[in-house]
């Protein structure tokens, strides 16, 4: 899944298209494999409908209701529960053939999370600077404790209220992206 780095977002609809939503996951994917030291194998074919979910779950929700920061946060809220419960669209291996620990049972979630901060930086980046790459990403602002609850909630099948709560916690982090000049 090698994208050049030269694609620019001009806001979050364009992880929606195919290649920009290919390009998130490869991003977020290669962030957990470099983090733990693994090698990932992505079904791209439930990747795609892992995206599609993600457009379907988006569709029937009340857009015109909220600000423009909200409702990029339940985008990206509601693209991170489409992909948490398509646990088939990665997995990850170290080199033993096992999968690191933390990755073992949920590397969807983790994964879905990942892209959900990928897409909200993105989404920060855009409001200052019309057209912007995706080159980093800060993830050492997120602990792991919050990392932690999120995934939970995502597995425990709580409610989409609770879900959205958590998820919101983390990315309310990147609220003041980091500029490097």
């Amino acid at each position: 899944m090698a994208f050049g780095d030269d694609y620019t977002f001009t806001g979050p609809a364009d992880a929606v298209e195919h290649i920009g939503f290919l390009i998130v996951c490869n991003k977020a994917v290669t962030f957990i494999a470099n983090h733990y030291g693994c090698s990932p194998k992505i079904n791209l074919r439930e990747l795609e409908r892992g995206r599609q979910k993600w457009v379907d779950l988006g569709n029937p929700l009340p857009w015109k209701d909220y600000d423009p920061e909200k409702r990029d946060l339940l985008a990206i809220a509601t693209l991170i529960e489409a992909l948490a419960d398509n646990v088939a669209f990665v997995r990850y291996y170290d080199g033993a053939g096992d999968a690191p620990e933390p990755l073992m049972e949920f590397p969807g979630q983790a994964t879905a999370i990942v892209m959900g901060i990928i897409l909200y930086d993105i989404v920060l980046r855009t409001r200052i600077q019309p057209r912007t790459e995706i080159k980093f990403i800060d993830l050492e602002r997120i602990s792991g404790k919050e990392m932690q609850n999120a995934v939970q909630a995502l597995h425990e099948g709580r409610s989409r209220t609770h879900k959205f709560r958590q998820l919101i916690s983390i990315l309310e982090k990147f609220s003041t992206p980091i500029v490097f000049h």
